[in-house]
């Protein structure tokens, strides 16, 4: 953004169009910026200088906060106790989960002795079968 510097002793009708706006803009931003000091100033006072109207008034607030700070407490008891509910069915939950897989372990185990056992047996049968089948044909 180009910056035109406008001589102090100019008078308004020797400045170009250009020159008039950029003073006129720059006037504006400084009053702007002064009103917005002052209305903050006004606010920073006006805060400083409220205080409560009646003890009645600061009874009410602190029983505002008091039945607050029992909806709070009410609340983290509630929630306190759902927790430790459900951390106990967790507990539960893997403690039967770990007996089951165990018990899988067992059983797939046992399964498979079972399966060695049934082979054994198959190859028994077939060579007694060959054996007996062989025998007859040879007599």
């Amino acid at each position: 953004e180009e910056e035109t510097t406008v001589p102090a002793l100019v008078s308004s009708s020797e400045r170009s169009p250009r020159e008039s706006m950029v003073g006129f803009l720059r006037g504006r931003r400084r009053s702007q910026t002064e009103e917005k000091r002052k209305t903050e100033a006004t606010r920073t006072t006006t805060k400083r200088t409220t205080k409560p109207s009646s003890s009645s008034s600061l009874s009410e607030k602190y029983a505002r906060v008091l039945e607050k700070y029992r909806t709070l407490k009410s609340t983290f008891r509630r929630l306190s106790e759902d927790y430790d509910y459900n951390f106990e069915l967790f507990k539960e939950r893997d403690e039967e989960l770990e007996s089951l897989e165990d018990r899988l372990k067992r059983e797939k185990a046992k399964t498979k002795r079972m399966r060695e056992r049934i082979a054994e047996l198959e190859r028994e049968v077939a060579l007694r079968t060959t054996t007996t089948a062989g025998g007859n044909s040879v007599r």
